[in-house]
């Protein structure tokens, strides 16, 4: 009889062992699929920012933005531009 509860609680810790480092695993990929979304998530917003920028740098912002961008003028442009030789 006593061999059989060995049995059992040995039976219990693997199931344990086993459903804890299953439920380890699972913590773990979500963490790194988490970030990975951050990171992504990142990445295309500077390149949204970038590309928005450039195209407001080139006068040819999006209609939305025209009440919140002033772009200058070549004439402005001009006056700061470098000296060319």
């Amino acid at each position: 009889m006593d061999h059989v509860r060995t049995d059992t609680v040995r039976f219990i810790y693997v199931a344990l062992v086993a459903i804890l480092c299953t439920t380890l695993f699972a913590f773990v990929f979500c963490i790194i699929v988490v970030i990975s979304f951050i990171v992504i998530l990142q990445v295309r917003i500077q390149f949204k920012v970038a590309v928005l920028t450039y195209k407001v740098l080139h006068g040819c912002a999006p209609s939305y933005l025209v009440p919140f961008v002033r772009v200058p003028t070549y004439r402005v442009a001009e006056l700061f531009a470098p000296p060319t030789l």
